[in-house]
């Protein structure tokens, strides 16, 4: 994810939002229906605003521009600019930003008198299948690997895939033994932040992209035993998966002093653990998947109640660690979500309360 400008839409998580409202409106579904399909997502549903703002100011432009803003989330325009939520983040450029979010608040208060006209647009697939195994060429001309361990098969605007780029580097083609010998690729020449699994979603969402796409060989299959949450990761428009190597064996050999902070290898990541701590991470994994609002609060309740009972006492930091090792991202981030999941079953559990 990046940003490149102060506009609301010089944002990838603010240009995501919004790209996947208008999609979904181009291709004819009402208001309501593409209200349902963010309420899939765990961001959307569990109402992640902190670190998060750029992803509502999107989807509140895209609703506006098609004359259907919800009051909820310009509610949490309306906080991003009063509670100065993004000062932190854009620091001395916050005055600018403040004033970009001050004209976004003028446009919402007004609903626009011509919504967009409905544009149908081009549907793509992935062109491969879960478990696949994929080889392509480091910029040293070495072999490398990634595993697809999530894959988008029916066709849609964005169809995408969870690829884990492993620490494979070598001159012939890998096996389909050496990638399931293999360890996951772990971020660390990435300094500003702690060190995290090389696991992002790729998009197929245009000719370029899919052509891309096209240029990964299948090299065999492993069986992928466990979930993944797709909300977890970082997304890319492209299928640049080399890029990961290009960046992490250089950092490695001007730093051979350091010796890798942790390895993770590729057949236990992809597979599943049937202890409880296993089914933590397991249903933890499946909240921050796509999934219908019932579905949601059924994997956030629980989650929270397995959580409650191995997170106990002086265990949170145990049950923390854990999750991060499990989905392979830092902890600041898995903290936010857990907090968030807790705090919104507690919520969820008031409301039914105070109905009965």
């Amino acid at each position: 994810m990046g940003t490149w400008g102060t506009k609301i839409l010089e944002d990838d998580a603010a240009l995501d939002a919004y790209g996947e409202y208008i999609d979904q409106y181009n291709l004819g579904a009402t208001p309501e229906q593409i209200r349902q399909r963010f309420e899939e997502k765990s961001l959307f549903r569990d109402r992640v605003i902190i670190d998060n703002t750029p992803f509502w100011l999107g989807l509140a432009l895209a609703q506006w521009e098609c004359g259907a803003l919800d009051d909820d989330v310009l509610a949490i325009v309306q906080q991003t600019f009063d509670e100065d939520l993004e000062q932190e983040i854009w620091e001395a450029d916050y005055p600018a930003r403040k004033k970009i979010l001050a004209r976004l608040l003028k446009k919402l208060a007004v609903p626009t008198k011509k919504p967009r006209k409905r544009v149908k647009p081009r549907l793509y697939s992935v062109p491969f299948r879960t478990g696949d195994c994929l080889a392509f060429r480091h910029a040293d001309g070495n072999y490398g690997a990634a595993v697809c361990v999530s894959a988008d098969r029916e066709k849609t605007r964005y169809a995408g895939a969870i690829l884990v780029t492993t620490r494979i580097s070598q001159p012939n083609k890998p096996t389909l033994a050496e990638v399931a010998a293999s360890h996951v690729m772990i971020k660390e020449w990435f300094t500003s932040s702690p060190p995290e699994a090389a696991v992002e979603v790729h998009v197929v969402h245009d000719q370029k992209s899919a052509l891309e796409a096209q240029q990964l060989e299948v090299i065999g299959r492993l069986e992928i035993t466990r979930s993944f949450g797709e909300t977890l990761y970082g997304q890319s428009f492209g299928w640049n998966v080399e890029l990961y190597g290009n960046l992490q064996f250089p950092w490695e050999r001007e730093h051979s002093d350091s010796p890798l902070k942790f390895r993770l290898p590729i057949a236990q990541f992809i597979t599943r653990r049937d202890d409880e701590w296993g089914k933590l991470g397991e249903i933890f994994a499946q909240h921050m998947q796509k999934q219908d609002r019932e579905l949601g609060l059924k994997t956030q309740a629980e989650f929270v109640q397995r959580w409650t009972q191995l997170s106990a006492g002086d265990n949170r930091s145990l049950a923390i660690a854990f999750l991060v090792d499990y989905v392979g991202v830092e902890q600041s981030r898995v903290e936010t979500w857990v907090d968030c999941i807790v705090r919104n079953q507690r919520q969820h559990e008031r409301d039914l309360k105070q109905a009965t």
